[in-house]
């Protein structure tokens, strides 16, 4: 296993954004430095290679340092790029959820149950709204 001092130092060095995106991942990630995790896609990733599963991965690291506003823009970015990306759909039906905005909580779920029908977690968030909304 390569070193954070060593994977900094390919991380600057190579202009391969797979390498660089695994890398990056894996060196604030697994050290749980998720605000330079996020700063590191922010400025290098999303800037010069906007997918799909940068802005998810980018929406998951704001969410595990408080900033859920700013995750929810990168996780709609997420499903914009990518309309099936279901992770980021279920992470968006989580914040809704979360701020109690249940109508639009379900339409996500709904997206997902049409691409994955028995994804767990859309239906735990279904069940959740009919029990705060006392509809059982």
């Amino acid at each position: 296993m390569l070193t954070t001092e060593k994977m900094k130092e390919c991380l600057t060095s190579t202009n391969n954004l797979s390498i660089k995106e695994g890398m990056g991942e894996n060196l604030y990630v697994e050290n749980n430095n998720y605000v330079t995790a996020a700063d590191f896609l922010k400025n290098r990733l999303i800037n010069l290679k906007p997918t799909s599963n940068n802005y998810y991965t980018l929406g998951n690291l704001l969410l595990k340092i408080g900033e859920a506003d700013e995750a929810m823009i990168y996780l709609k970015k997420a499903t914009d790029i990518n309309p099936n990306n279901i992770e980021a759909k279920v992470a968006i039906s989580r914040l809704l959820f979360a701020n109690k905005d249940f109508k639009n909580a379900k339409k996500y779920i709904v997206d997902i149950f049409v691409n994955d029908a028995d994804n767990n977690d859309a239906h735990k968030l279904l069940g959740q709204i009919f029990i705060e909304n006392k509809n059982y």
